[in-house]
């Protein structure tokens, strides 16, 4: 009993000696938070910055970034759309005014839930290459319409597919065949932007 307990004990020393050796890993933090695209801030840098300030309020969406590297020189460049509401007060329009005979800078931030910053993108050596103004339309709609859904209760082969692989599709189908639906869609809205169209010749990446 005693060689037994003796070798028991050698196996254990072993273990907890390789167990020591073995780098620790790190523990799941959980799922990953997604990235949202309408979580942003845009700051404009300049030397008339309080003048632009309103734009940061005024920019609704960043569109078509498009890098252009030169492999040989290092020089990046590339160019980019922002979208701006316009106001009744005419405050951004005519800070779009100013900045298109300035050379400036733009900094997106990405922001989480919270509003704290988790990404920002630095663009330099910015100019306002072409503004494109919205149409103004008089039976713009004020609100979305009705679309009425009759949801049929014959079934076909198309329910029996739902049936055989994917049964709560198909309880779902069930449970609304024979009804009627209505669903509001989303209308296009009545409010002015102005598109400006920017280069740039700079271009850097911050993660938090």
């Amino acid at each position: 009993m005693a060689f037994i307990s003796a070798k028991i004990a050698k196996i254990k020393d072993r273990v907890m000696s390789q167990l020591n050796q073995t780098p620790a890993v790190p523990l799941a933090t959980g799922i990953l938070n997604p990235k949202l695209k309408n979580r942003f801030a845009v700051h404009i840098q300049s030397s008339k910055a309080d003048s632009l300030e309103c734009l940061t309020d005024q920019i609704v969406a960043v569109k078509k970034i498009v890098e252009e590297r030169n492999v040989f020189f290092g020089i990046e460049s590339g160019s980019f759309q922002l979208i701006v509401e316009d106001d009744v007060t005419g405050k951004a329009s005519r800070a779009i005014n100013d900045l298109r005979t300035l050379d400036f800078a733009v900094r997106i931030d990405i922001l989480d839930g919270m509003g704290s910053t988790t990404e920002s993108i630095n663009f330099g050596g910015c100019r306002v290459q072409k503004v494109r103004y919205s149409d103004l339309d008089y039976s713009a709609p004020k609100g979305g319409r009705f679309i009425n859904v009759d949801i049929p209760s014959k079934v076909g082969n198309a329910v029996e597919h739902l049936k055989e692989n994917h049964p709560e599709a198909y309880a779902i189908f069930l449970a609304l065949s024979g009804t009627n639906i209505s669903l509001s869609t989303k209308s296009k809205s009545a409010v002015v932007h102005h598109t400006l169209e920017i280069s740039f010749n700079k271009l850097t990446k911050t993660f938090y």
